[in-house]
C-alpha cells in the first residue's frame, strides 16, 4: 500500500488495486485512422492540402510565439510574429507550418500544432535557431505541457477520426530538452499509439532531442481480456503452459526442448546435462544434481522463454 515506483522518464507510478498506475498516462484516443507523413509527403503539408480534407486533423510542429498570434493570446518571446511571413509556401521549401493558416491569412481549423520551440523570430524580426527554444527550467516545462495539453484537448473534442502525423518532431529546426521529449514520448503513445524513440537533434545550430516516429500500434480490446493461473486445474490452454506433460516446445540457450520442464531438467544444475536432454520420459532424469543457488534463476529464464 501507498508504494510508487519511479520510472526512467522519471513519472511516478500510484500503487493502485494491485497494479501500478501512470498518473500522467492519458486515455486512449478516438482517432484511429492515424497516418505518418515522410518526407516524400510533401503534398500533405502544402498550403491549402487540409481544406481538401476537412475530414481529416493534420498536425504540425509549431513554435509558441506564432500559435498565440494567431490565437489572439498573451505574446510569447518578441511581439514580432508576423503571420504572412509564413502565409505563401516558398518555392522548393518544405515547412509543416504552411499549413497553420490558409493563402489568406486564415486559419486552418483542422490544423493542430504541437508547440515544439518557444519562439522563431526576435526583437528585430529575424528568424533564430537555438536562441528561440525552450530552455530546460521548471517554468519552460510547464508552458510547453500546458500549451500541448491544450492542443490534446482541442484534438479530442473535433469529431476527426482520421489523422496526418509527421514522421519526425523538433529533429529540425527545434529541439528539446530531454525531459520534454521523455514526456511528450509518452504522450504520443499512450493517446494515439505512436512509437518514438528519442533522438539528438544534429541540425547546425540547434542542441537538444527530438522524436523519430517508428510504428502506430492498435488500440487493444483491455475489457476483453481475462487472466487466469497457470494450472493443471485451469482451462486447456492453461493446462497447455504447465511446465511437463505437455508439446508447448521451446528455444532456451541455442536448443529446443519440447517443453518447459524438458529444460529445467536439463540445466538445473546450472550446467547442460546430455543425459537429461536426451531423456524422453514426462519428467526427465539427468546426471547432474539441482544446484539450488541457481535453479529458481533459470527457471525464470525458461517461463520467460516459454511466455
Amino acid at each position: 500500500e501507498n508504494e510508487e515506483y519511479i520510472d526512467k522518464n522519471n513519472v511516478e507510478y500510484e500503487y493502485v488495486e494491485g497494479s501500478y498506475v501512470n498518473p500522467e498516462a492519458p486515455s486512449r484516443s478516438r482517432i484511429t485512422d492515424i497516418t505518418i507523413s515522410y518526407k516524400k509527403d510533401k503534398d500533405n503539408y502544402k498550403k491549402d492540402t487540409p481544406q481538401k480534407h476537412k475530414d481529416t486533423a493534420y498536425v504540425f510542429t509549431e513554435n509558441a510565439q506564432a500559435h498565440n498570434k494567431l490565437e489572439g493570446k498573451k505574446a510569447i518571446g518578441p511581439d514580432v510574429f508576423v503571420i504572412t511571413n509564413v502565409n505563401a509556401a516558398k518555392k522548393g521549401r518544405f515547412n509543416q507550418a504552411d499549413i497553420r493558416t490558409n493563402a489568406k491569412g486564415e486559419k486552418t481549423e483542422n490544423a493542430f500544432g504541437i508547440v515544439v520551440k518557444k519562439y522563431q523570430q526576435n526583437a528585430s524580426g529575424a528568424f533564430v535557431a537555438q536562441e528561440g527554444c525552450f530552455e530546460n527550467t521548471d517554468e519552460d516545462f510547464e508552458l510547453f505541457k500546458k500549451m500541448n495539453l491544450e492542443m490534446f484537448e482541442n484534438l479530442e473534442k473535433s469529431d476527426y477520426k482520421k489523422m496526418i502525423f509527421p514522421f519526425e518532431v523538433a529533429l529540425g529546426k527545434a529541439a528539446l530538452p530531454k525531459r520534454f521529449t521523455e514526456w511528450l514520448k509518452n504522450q504520443l503513445e499512450s493517446r494515439y499509439g505512436i512509437i518514438t524513440t528519442i533522438e539528438n537533434n544534429i541540425t547546425p545550430g540547434y542542441r537538444g532531442y527530438g522524436l523519430r516516429v517508428q510504428e502506430v500500434v492498435e488500440s487493444e480490446k483491455v475489457s476483453e481480456i481475462k487472466g487466469e493461473n497457470i494450472s493443471s486445474k485451469g482451462s486447456e490452454f492453461a493446462k497447455k503452459l504447465t511446465n511437463y506433460g505437455n508439446t508447448v516446445s521451446i528455444e532456451f540457450k541455442g536448443k529446443t526442448y519440447r517443453n518447459a520442464e524438458h529444460a529445467y531438467q536439463t540445466w538445473k544444475s546450472g550446467e547442460f546435462d546430455e543425459v537429461a536432454y536426451n531423456s524422453t520420459a514426462a519428467k526427465p532424469r539427468g546426471s547432474k544434481s539441482v544446484n539450488k543457488e541457481v535453479s529458481d534463476a533459470i527457471m525464470v529464464d525458461i517461463l520467460t522463454a516459454k511466455l
